[in-house]
């Protein structure tokens, strides 16, 4: 298990923040405070999330290890 002192560097930043600890959102992180699998799992199936901007971009770019284009 790590230690609630690792440095996270959240890749979906929604609160303007650069960096986190994996502490501080154990404790704070929504997804993270339901107990159990089952009960994420029903939360994740509700949501009606928006695609997120750029994906069409994202996807194939992570695909190619962040290459972009010719």
């Amino acid at each position: 298990m790590l230690p609630d002192s690792v440095l996270l560097y959240p890749g979906h930043d929604y609160k303007g923040l650069a960096k986190s600890t994996l502490g501080v959102e154990k404790c704070t992180n929504p997804r993270l405070l339901i107990g159990d699998k089952r009960a994420y799992i029903d939360l994740m199936n509700r949501l009606v999330l928006p695609n997120p901007r750029l994906m069409d971009i994202a996807i194939p770019a992570n695909k190619a290890c962040g290459e972009v284009g010719p």
